[in-house]
């Protein structure tokens, strides 16, 4: 990709090349709606089986006609990919590299369907027909306009059709937003508009007829994504409204709420997502930014198409609406990503974005095939949990973690366990039906060598206890999940109280936090006590304080901040949350925590101070980034008139370019001042140790066996 931007004959030759040197793994797809300029459109599909049954990864670009760079991107994206498959190489971006074996697992599980140019006449227009400077900020179709014989003709702008707002998706945007709204919407009924004309009825154009063809015609499709320029973004559902996961009556279907709709600061309206819907966009986004940020640093932010302005008619929202309208058609999960800083950057920096771009969708790829992967017997995922015990046979630490099929992983090291013995030894495993997502564990006092522990199985917490007889009791779960819209997400934090009480703090679906507690085994779980306001959680700690007002104190992860919660009397309300580590906006990229936080409580002679570790991104201030050095970051606060350590401790460094995804700490006991680490990376797990100085690696396999 050394010549340039190139030419909408150049888009569809190289595009019909790859599909005839690649014959037995590519399929040139003919779209059948001819262009207003009387153009033929093809689409490309990657696939080691061309079977009509595999899960298929829909990507489009060249959407909008002065975005030239987007097809540049997609044409090199399929380039790369199948370059390095012919050859079994890696691919390296940057700081961002996948192994031949990561390539392979994409194309031996997904195919990926790829229209690298939807818009080919507003392109060429663009690039050829520039007028009064406008030409090459041409956005739309070349639609021609409705008064085309009309003396004086018709202005150069009454021309074309925005193809991305004219989906049917809320396409009556004045019934459908509020009036207030409406001159927000970035949609317009005026054929003469510039930029957002919508088009005189959904689907009335050849553009946005090919794209649903696709749809229609391949009905694996299960992901897509749409690349645009411009703003370092990569978008999620939905772009009319706020998402919230409370309510399902209030969607874009039920004509009640006609006239409500575009409002950010109001509250009688937001669209409702499925919980589990949002949070699987999320990952897609971020699947995306973690791969393209990775490659210069640049950060792609993952956010709510609304967050930029109120929108309708969009591909995205149209595609994810489907299922929605017709309970027969698969699922579409999709992503917007925003490229560059312009439209059309000088080239050298235009080939600086491919890389990053292609990474992101290799990134989108590897997540996708990683979805749709059957899970192997003893692979570990989500977030484990690790006490150190005491019992009839001593001292031991206690490992626990879900399993990718299914159900949770115990295994158990005695503490005096010789240093060059395996880390760890299997103790049980059992299973539920359903997939365990997250686990918090202690050792509670109700019985020599008994465990208590936590999960979230779907959006259901659960709990179970292990007797000294290794006798496992459960799952009981916590009262009211699974009724109304009571559902958890996120990772759930239990403690024992200094009365014996087990305490438990979950995120909710719809935002906040929800808190339960239970005293002995013979009395029931109370709760829910919802906290935390509106704002969704992503994943929570919780200690007791051992200062003098002993409350309880979570710390959370909300985006790109950890903030603070504390209860100081069993009646006290939750207080917070006060952010504790901002993302540092000096530094590009911003400085940003991922992962759970981990909070602990370090017995010591001053009382104690809290020590939690979290999965950091960025570069060198407070937080440090997994995008460059997959680096663990360790903060203190030495007393409750003291702010938390501005300066962390960072550890942890560079495992092949890969953060860190979930972390478990424990303070021991037995050993003041020591704080024990067990970090995964992907299903692998690393250990780490600090006593009174530095911070160091277990030297000792710290995998759990198969």
């Amino acid at each position: 990709m050394d010549d340039g931007y190139q030419s909408v004959n150049e888009v569809e030759t190289l595009l019909s090349n790859i599909a005839r040197d690649h014959p037995s793994t590519c399929e040139l797809i003919t779209l059948g709606n001819l262009t207003h300029n009387g153009r033929t459109c093809h689409a490309i599909r990657l696939s080691s089986a061309l079977a009509n049954n595999r899960p298929i990864l829909m990507i489009t670009g060249g959407v909008h006609a002065r975005e030239w760079g987007s097809c540049e991107i997609l044409n090199n994206f399929v380039s790369d990919f199948l370059r390095a498959l012919d050859r079994k190489a890696g691919l390296r971006y940057g700081n961002m590299f996948f192994s031949p074996e990561e390539l392979q697992k994409v194309f031996d599980q997904i195919d990926i369907l790829v229209f690298p140019l939807v818009n080919p006449d507003g392109r060429h227009w663009s690039i050829t027909h520039p007028y009064d400077g406008k030409g090459v900020m041409w956005r739309k179709n070349r639609r021609p306009p409705p008064n085309l014989d009309s003396n004086p003709p018709p202005a150069p702008e009454c021309w074309g059709v925005d193809i991305n707002r004219n989906y049917d998706f809320l396409f009556d945007f004045e019934r459908a937003f509020s009036p207030a709204a409406v001159g927000n919407v970035a949609a317009s009924k005026n054929h003469c508009e510039f930029e957002f004309y919508q088009g005189p009825e959904a689907f009335s154009e050849p553009e946005t007829r090919n794209v649903r063809s696709l749809l229609d015609s391949h009905p694996s499709i299960q992901w897509l994504v749409d690349v645009h320029s411009f703003s370092e973004d990569v978008l999620f559902s939905w772009g009319d409204d706020n998402t919230q996961t409370i309510d399902p009556t209030m969607n874009f279907r039920n004509s009640a709420f006609d006239g409500k709709r575009g409002i950010d600061t109001d509250l009688e309206y937001a669209e409702f997502c499925d919980p589990h819907d949002l949070d699987t966009a999320k990952a897609l986004a971020q699947s995306f930014s973690g791969s393209a940020s990775r490659v210069r640093q640049t950060q792609y932010g993952p956010f709510q198409s609304f967050d930029l302005y109120p929108t309708c008619g969009t591909i995205d929202d149209y595609a994810y609406s489907r299922h929605l309208i017709n309970p027969n058609l698969r699922k579409v999960i999709c992503a917007t990503v925003e490229w560059g800083r312009e439209f059309q950057p000088p080239w050298e920096e235009m080939k600086l974005i491919i890389a990053d771009v292609t990474a992101g969708l290799l990134g989108v790829c590897l997540h996708v095939a990683n979805e749709t992967t059957p899970a192997s017997p003893g692979v570990a995922h989500g977030i484990p949990a690790m006490v150190q015990t005491y019992g009839p046979r001593g001292i031991n630490f206690e490992f626990a973690t879900p399993l990718a099929e299914g159900g949770i992983d115990l295994q158990r090291k005695h503490y005096d366990q010789p240093l060059e013995s395996t880390f760890w030894d299997i103790i049980g495993r059992f299973v539920e039906t359903e997939a365990v997502a997250a686990l918090s564990m202690i050792q509670s006092s109700f019985g020599p060598g008994n465990l208590e522990l936590v999960a979230r199985i779907g959006f259901r917490v659960a709990h179970f206890s292990l007797d000294p007889s290794f006798a496992w009791h459960g799952p009981t779960f916590l009262p009211q999940f699974g009724e109304g819209e009571m559902k958890a997400r996120g990772n759930p934090a239990l403690i024992q109280d200094m009365f014996g009480n087990l305490e438990v703090v979950t995120p909710m679906a719809g935002g906040g936090l929800a808190h339960f507690w239970r005293g002995d085994p013979t009395t029931p779980w109370h709760g829910p006590n919802l906290f935390g306001g509106g704002e969704l959680v992503d994943a929570v700690s919780m200690a007791e304080s051992t200062w003098d007002a002993r409350p309880l104190e979570v710390v959370a992860r909300i985006n790109d901040r950890i903030v603070q919660y504390s209860r100081a009397t069993i009646d006290s309300p939750w207080v917070g949350p006060t952010t504790i580590i901002f993302p540092d906006a000096t530094h590009n990229p911003p400085v940003t925590p991922v992962g759970n936080p981990a909070l602990v409580i370090r017995q010591a002679d001053d009382g104690g101070q809290f020590e939690p570790v979290t999965p950091m991104t960025g570069g060198q201030f407070e937080l440090v980034t997994p995008m460059t050095d997959c680096t663990l970051a360790h903060f203190t606060r030495n007393s409750p008139d003291e702010p938390w350590s501005d300066n962390p401790t960072k550890f942890g460094q560079g495992q092949e370019h890969r953060p860190f995804d979930a972390v478990t700490m424990i303070a021991r006991w037995n050993e003041p001042g020591t704080l024990d680490v067990t970090a995964r990376q992907s299903s692998h797990f690393r250990r780490y140790i600090r006593d009174q100085s530095d911070w160091r690696e277990d030297p000792r396999k710290a995998e759990p066996p198969p």
